[in-house]
């Protein structure tokens, strides 16, 4: 039996003059817009990079403070399914009052170099909530080092929408949480799942104001620092020329990473979600 993709539309949402970075600009990763599985996509002036990031399949808030052996929130809820990172679903995740003892868990099922970070609610005032990182590796965490664009530059982690990013570490272990060396874990089954996690924390002496939430998490290219380069999924568009791109699995792919192929010279693009 031959089954074919159906033509009919049955929505769609058009971002005009989307503007894309050049290759050695800011990147703004876009999360991937929720119930919509294809794109279609024309460049400005100059050619454009296209590369498909991996969805977070788990993110978890540790709070140290809650319970025995501490609490976690799971942020991906059913209306933000496969990430709190899904694009404009209304609603916010908290994690205000983040002290040294709470963390930040970022799971992926393949390796990322970062994170771009968008809140509902910045942290306003609370200096020396200073990110600090860690990733994965078998049983144990190892120090990763991270430059945080959250950071308002005094100080304040979470303070502002950012880049947080770093260089993949070698070695880098996709692990179970339920297998690593941790007081406690999630429940089943996601404590199971192996990943590539990232660890967030904050230092000692700082604390996230109670009102900071995140409204969307995305992640970026492995190569977060050159998308042409990175390993993974990567398009080359030329200029001018429409193309159309099916994303068909939200549990994979997680958003689009777009840059100019002229350094130092930002472009824009015609971007339409569909759904079919």
């Amino acid at each position: 039996m031959v089954t074919t993709r159906s033509s009919r539309i049955y929505g769609a949402f058009s971002e005009a003059d989307l503007t894309v970075p050049a290759s050695d600009g800011t990147q703004t990763t876009i999360g991937v817009r929720h119930g919509f599985r294809e794109i279609l996509i024309r460049p400005g002036d100059d050619v454009v990079r296209l590369h498909l990031v991996p969805a977070i399949r788990q993110i978890w808030f540790f709070d140290s403070s809650q319970g025995n052996n501490g609490t976690w929130h799971n942020l991906i809820t059913p209306r933000n399914t496969y990430a709190l990172v899904n694009r404009h679903v209304t609603g916010t995740e908290a994690i205000g009052g983040m002290t040294s003892g709470d963390l930040l868990y970022i799971g992926t099922l393949k390796k990322v170099g970062g994170y771009r970070v968008a809140h509902g609610q910045v942290n306003a005032t609370d200096v020396g909530a200073i990110m600090t990182g860690a990733n994965s590796n078998g049983a144990n965490f190892d120090t990763l080092t991270i430059a945080d664009g959250t950071d308002t530059g005094t100080g304040v982690s979470f303070g502002q929408t950012g880049n947080i990013t770093f260089t993949v570490p070698a070695p880098w272990t996709a692990s179970a949480l339920n297998g690593m060396n941790l007081e406690s874990i999630p429940p089943e089954p996601y404590s199971h799942e192996k990943l590539y996690w990232v660890r967030l924390a904050t230092d000692a002496g700082g604390t996230v104001d109670a009102a900071t939430t995140l409204s969307d998490v995305t992640p970026m290219p492995e190569d977060a620092t050159a998308v042409g380069t990175a390993a993974g999924d990567s398009l080359i568009l030329q200029s001018a020329t429409d193309y159309t791109i099916p994303i068909l699995s939200p549990w994979q792919v997680g958003g689009l990473d777009l840059q100019s192929d002229v350094d130092a010279s930002a472009t824009t693009a015609q971007l339409t979600w569909i759904r079919r």
